[in-house]
């Protein structure tokens, strides 16, 4: 039975000035799934649950609607992933076999879009989870290396719901930096500094205890730029606390850079500081790469900008936010008497 009381507290933090930039996420089109053997038949029913996983992550949706389009591409999920493979994996009772499952991108996107299901794109922000035990003698930071089952349950449900979550190492810099009583009392500046170290785009943390009844619990103050939500719960199983604290952080930063299905329109774009034809190039690549815009039209080219047309379901305001997670365009003032909306090129990549 769930009960909701308080006594583990996680907040999640916007890293004021940190160097991180959200990226994206390496492992987010390989899933993992457990399996009794590798009979055909165990593998058609995980790759089932696989795809189910990939949209789960690619939507920000826990329950993917069994709409046409989703019903059709589970009885023949082989048209959207590339590789598969089997391993060994850690789990609850000891090692297990796993299928792991590598989709196509451009398969899932397409998908998505048969189904009219809202698209999350690949770019995400990273959190680092400082995590500090309430034991009766002592405290202690949980780190990388830890296999307490709230963290392993966080971690697992990260993973599902497809954010990258950074565990500190908690070597001798770590623990220099960040003392326990640092992370108990949830004190800012010092996690801010701490964490910089791992150029985490955000910061959760979490005070870890068991109440009298033998129960995990937890609180989460969860503070997101100009949002902030708080969530109770009380657990006898560990992990499903740790899942519950994975599940508000994902579906938070879904609520902000989901894009749902709709009529697409166009957005006047001018785009600065493109001073050269590699410029230009890099800029259109990284255009065409965004999952949130369907086309790209240069209506003129002049001295040191773009001119653009991009076709998008995302309002102006969502648009600024999805950029911003990997900082290559910044905006700039509204200039009177255009219509179009300005930004400029900040060159980012190795290859710019």
């Amino acid at each position: 039975m769930v009960v909701r009381l308080a006594f583990l507290t996680l907040v999640l933090l916007t890293l004021c000035g940190s160097p991180g930039r959200a990226a994206v996420v390496d492992w987010l089109y390989e899933v993992e799934v457990p399996v009794e053997d590798q009979s055909r038949s165990a593998r058609r029913d995980a790759t089932r649950t696989a795809l189910l996983e990939m949209l789960t992550r690619m939507t920000g949706l826990v329950d993917v609607p069994l709409n046409d389009a989703v019903n059709g591409a589970l009885s023949d999920p082989g048209r959207y992933f590339v590789q598969y493979r089997y391993e060994q994996r850690n789990g609850e009772h000891g090692p297990e076999p796993t299928l792991v499952v590598r989709f196509a991108p451009a398969a899932i996107t397409r998908l998505i879009g048969a189904a009219k299901l809202p698209m999350w794109g690949a770019n995400r922000p990273s959190v680092i989870a400082w995590l500090v035990t309430d034991g009766t003698d002592q405290r202690e930071i949980l780190g990388a290396d830890s296999r307490h089952p709230v963290l392993l349950g966080l971690q697992a449900q990260a993973r599902r719901r497809g954010f990258a979550l950074v565990v500190p190492l908690m070597d001798l810099e770590d623990q220099l930096a960040v003392p326990a009583a640092a992370v108990y009392g949830s004190v800012s500046q010092i996690l801010e500094e701490g964490s910089r170290r791992y150029a985490a785009d955000l910061l959760l943390i979490a005070r870890v205890r068991r109440d009298p009844g033998d129960r995990w619990a937890l609180q989460w103050e969860f503070w997101m730029r100009d949002s902030e939500r708080e969530l109770v719960v009380v657990e006898d199983d560990p992990g499903r606390v740790g899942a519950a604290g994975a599940d508000l952080v994902a579906d938070e930063l879904a609520a902000r850079y989901v894009v749902y299905p709709g009529a697409a329109g166009v957005l006047k774009l001018q785009v600065l500081a493109v001073d050269s034809l590699r410029d230009y190039g890099s800029l259109m690549e990284y255009l065409d790469s965004l999952e949130f815009i369907d086309s790209v039209r240069v209506t003129e080219v002049g001295n040191a900008s773009v001119l653009l047309d991009l076709v998008t379901a995302t309002e102006w305001q969502q648009f600024i936010e999805l950029l911003d997670l990997e900082g290559r365009l910044a905006p700039l003032p509204w200039a009177t008497g255009t219509e179009r909306y300005r930004m400029t090129w900040r060159r980012g990549s190795v290859n710019d």
